[in-house]
């Protein structure tokens, strides 16, 4: 049932005397209106969880993660629609209980699992161990709510004070007033989902499944990889395409430029300067990991750590506006005649918070870890300024620059203490962490905003998705990755971890330490990703004809079969959406819930299969 009270801000607004806030609150929010429900935290948390391990799966194979919110909003409307109309609940969940719900689901399904695809596996790959569950679970739950207190401390200057488009937020919003509007809609893109989980399950299933009760042969899950080329099989330069259900439906959500670009950066790397290498006598063996530690990665992660700084630094705009956010801070929720009294965090409990989580983080980094105490206060400083970019780009672009803030933070910290490899990637963790769990909540709050939620409520709901995504996708990760040696090949390629991995190397030991083939492909890797950077920023008109700089370096340390496999489903895609041109959101909405259900159904089967191994 819709809220009575006017849920929609108004295209433009006079300024009348009294503050944003107060015009918020007398216009667009919806008082005494249940919102935050056990319903909904626990289907939150039960849905984020399940698109958390996905997000998991994704990460670790191809170094990407999806947005979760909107995905849950549909579930969620489908699942307690069914539920009412069974005499199972009493009515379906309401507008502004999904809105607390979607929060709930996307702390718990997209920043929780972060780390585990970028600081973990790099540390665990350069130290040759993996961290205690419990150290990795608390260290997670720490540093994510860190960043939502970091975030509250910008929320009034960046949602209510400055007119930003965040994208994802208008998004998000609409599609729960459609979806509340026009229940039939939720119920069609359910059955897509459902369809497309049930299907890709039963592929993954029967590519994996290789149990002695189990008689039926696998099915091939790369196809191609025959020939020779340079001599040597073709399969041992990743030649094939990989038509798992989880890659193929994550390049139909990564696009068709995406997906071409990952296709040029591995086809560089696996079919060009490999076999070349391998013709001149500079490279004896040949393999994914051979040719990925002979110069692939190290010409990829300076692709990706240029075009980063480069285009982060191009925006200086952005940036200087970000600063400018900080003498914004303020008490809030302090007086009496605050119109947002009662609503929003006290200003008080932040500060009170952000110095107890600074403290713990600092103690859990040198117990645990063998941090000095001292880098993890730099780390949680430098985390403040790091979620305000993130948060602002979000708003402005609707890309949270994780990769960005994440490389230049380790160039800071190896300036501090360029020694160790370990301790600048822990330390650049807090950030990063910090950063993207901000800039979700700032994202799901405009959200709340626009539908008149009550942010306390709506804030609360975020951290308990962090405590469930948590209990999820640690367990998961230990059980996907049991050992160091799990890391690094075809099966988890770890592409983003890989990249952390370089930098943090080149830092600790110096440039003149890797081979002449490797310093030769930083030095051209950074070359390109300067030009990259240079050209979308100077001729915009020409930047969409061009190769993604990041898509480009990411695919130079993953095999050529899965971006491949990434280019056959935004190939698919886009003919979906070509097909769908006289109803564009109709068309949008079915690649939507068709390639998340291949997801969602291909990683869960996995992790099923991953269970049963371990049991047999």
């Amino acid at each position: 049932m819709l809220p009575t009270k006017k849920a929609t801000l108004p295209e433009t607004q006079t300024s009348p005397p009294e503050s944003p806030e107060a015009r918020w609150r007398r216009d667009v929010y919806v008082d005494g209106c249940v919102q935050l429900t056990w319903r909904a935290v626990l289907t939150g948390a039960l849905i984020g969880g399940v698109l958390g391990i996905s997000n998991l799966y994704v990460g670790l194979k191809a170094g990407w993660a999806m947005g979760v919110a909107i995905t849950a909003c549909v579930l969620s409307t489908a699942l307690w629609r069914a539920f009412a109309r069974w005499g199972v609940s009493r009515s379906p969940m309401r507008l502004l209980e999904q809105n607390c719900m979607q929060s709930t689901a996307s702390a718990a399904g997209y920043p929780t699992g972060a780390i585990l695809v970028t600081a973990v596996p790099a540390w665990a790959m350069i130290s040759g161990q993996e961290p205690s569950p419990w150290w990795l679970a608390a260290w997670t739950i720490l540093l994510s709510t860190l960043g939502l207190l970091l975030a509250l401390t910008f929320w009034r200057p960046l949602l209510h004070r400055e007119n930003l488009p965040w994208p994802s937020s208008v998004a998000a919003a609409q599609t729960l007033r459609t979806l509340h509007a026009e229940g039939s809609r939720a119920v069609r893109q359910a059955r897509q989902l459902f369809g497309a989980a049930l299907i890709s399950g039963a592929v993954r299933w029967c590519m994996g499944a290789s149990f002695s009760w189990w008689r039926v042969p696998p099915l091939v899950e790369v196809l191609g990889g025959g020939g020779r080329l340079a001599g040597v099989p073709s399969s041992q330069w990743t030649v094939g395409i990989d038509i798992g259900p989880v890659i193929v439906g994550a390049g139909a959500l990564l696009g068709l430029r995406t997906g071409i670009s990952l296709v040029l950066g591995s086809a560089a790397a696996f079919l060009v300067v490999g076999p070349w290498m391998h013709a001149l006598g500079l490279l004896q063996e040949v393999g994914f990991r051979e040719v990925l530690m002979s110069f692939a990665l190290w010409g990829g992660a300076a692709l990706m750590l240029t075009t980063s700084v480069a285009s982060l630094l191009l925006q200086w705009r952005v940036l200087w506006r970000g600063a400018q956010g900080l003498r914004a801070l303020r008490s809030q929720g302090s007086g009496g005649t605050d119109p947002l009294n009662g609503l929003e965090v006290p200003g008080r409990w932040i500060a009170v918070g952000i110095l107890g989580l600074g403290i713990l983080v600092a103690w859990a980094g040198e117990v645990g870890l063998g941090m000095a105490w001292w880098v993890s206060v730099i780390a949680v400083a430098m985390a403040l300024v790091a979620t305000l970019v993130a948060a602002r780009a979000t708003a402005e672009t609707d890309i949270t620059p994780i990769g960005s803030l994440g490389k230049v933070t380790q160039l800071g910290l190896g300036a501090l203490q360029p020694a160790d490899a370990g301790v600048n990637l822990l330390g650049t963790s807090i950030v990063t962490t910090s950063a993207i769990s901000g800039a979700d909540l700032l994202s799901n709050l405009e959200c709340g905003r626009r539908l008149g939620a009550h942010p306390r409520h709506q804030t609360l709901a975020q951290f308990l998705g962090i405590v469930a995504g948590t209990a999820v996708v640690v367990p998961v990760y230990r059980l996907l990755v049991p050992t160091v040696e799990s890391l690094g090949d075809r099966g988890f390629p770890v592409p983003a971890a890989q990249a952390w991995r370089a930098v943090a190397e080149v830092l600790s030991r110096g440039v003149d330490s890797l081979e002449p083939s490797a310093r030769f492909a930083l030095a051209a890797g950074a070359i390109l990703g300067i030009l990259l950077a240079l050209l979308g920023h100077l001729l915009p008109r020409v930047a969409r004809w061009l190769p993604s700089p990041m898509a480009l370096g990411m695919g130079m340390v993953i095999p050529f079969s899965t971006s491949a496999g990434f280019l056959v489903g935004a190939f698919g895609a886009w003919l979906l959406r070509r097909r769908g041109r006289r109803d564009a959101e109709i068309a949008e909405e079915g690649v939507l819930a068709i390639s998340s259900g291949m997801i969602a159904g291909d990683s869960l089967v996995g992790v099923l299969l991953a269970v049963l191994f371990a049991l047999s």
